[in-house]
């Protein structure tokens, strides 16, 4: 027997033959099989768009689950987006049955993830699968690294220092005046 290309082919493969074999073993009733072949078929998801996603939850809520505004998101999707594009080849030739994933979908999941939010949570809001929230999550990962315009450098000449600190201050709440960066809550 020829082994599947596909992780998912293969998944489907093994729960099949184990299915089966637990069938004849426990005596499972036929009924009961095809319950549990049911949950093993593909299953129709449907991709809500990010502004709806955004509208729905309102600027408030948007940036209390995303830790960042509609209009920072769609920036950084603007910087991230020629990485985060998907191909048919990353999905064995054909696309995936319930479409290619968008790259602002795939930017949303993985800031919701790097958020806390969970798995779960993230691919029902989204209409993707569990491992597409994973996938997403390194595709963006891989797409920061690459994007030369997220580069993080630290410069030295003091006067551009002082330059950025001017510009930290004009947007912080506390007025902080000696801060030249932050990182997840971390002032430098």
């Amino acid at each position: 027997m020829a082994r599947p290309s596909n992780p998912h082919e293969f998944t489907t493969l093994v729960v099949a033959v184990l299915s089966e074999a637990a069938g004849e073993e426990f005596g499972l009733e036929e009924e009961e099989k095809e319950e549990r072949d049911k949950i093993c078929c593909h299953i129709k998801r449907i991709r809500k768009k990010i502004n709806d996603i955004f509208a729905e939850l309102g600027p408030h809520c948007t940036r209390r689950a995303y830790r960042i505004d509609s209009r920072s998101f769609w920036c950084l999707h603007r910087m991230l987006k020629p990485w985060l594009q998907g191909t048919r080849k990353e999905n064995g030739g054909g696309g995936a049955r319930n479409g290619l994933i968008d790259s602002s979908c795939r930017l949303s999941v993985a800031i919701r993830h790097f958020a806390g939010g969970r798995p779960d949570d993230i691919c029902l809001v989204h209409g993707t699968s569990h491992t597409e929230v994973f996938n997403s999550v390194w595709k963006v990962v891989d797409a920061v690294v690459n994007c030369n315009g997220l580069e993080i450098g630290f410069p030295e000449d003091c006067n551009k220092q002082r330059e950025i600190a001017r510009g930290f201050q004009t947007k912080s709440y506390a007025g902080f005046d000696c801060c030249v960066g932050a990182i997840d809550g971390m002032l430098v």
